[in-house]
């Protein structure tokens, strides 16, 4: 969609691929200066902020959030990890 939207909530998760690289899974809804609302997954696709989105990232100790590719079903499915203190 075109034009200004307002960005009303997102949530989500980052972790690690399985080559290390830092993935980002956003839900995200929106809304239009009409009113409507839709949501949907948020792309790295050359979106711009006009202004400002507070962002607040949790780390979570001991737990390695990683997203692991299945050749199975071949999708890549969140897979977090224990992280074992040794």
């Amino acid at each position: 969609m075109n034009g200004p939207i307002e960005l009303l909530s997102a949530s989500g998760l980052m972790c690690h691929g399985d080559e290390g690289e830092v993935l980002l899974h956003v839900h995200a809804t929106m809304c239009l200066a009409d009113g409507k609302a839709f949501g949907g997954h948020l792309m790295d696709d050359g979106t711009e902020v006009l202004l400002t989105a507070d962002i607040l990232i949790q780390e979570l100790d001991g737990i390695d959030m990683i997203r692991h590719h299945e050749e199975e079903t071949g999708i890549s499915m969140f897979s977090p990890q224990q992280i074992t203190p040794w």
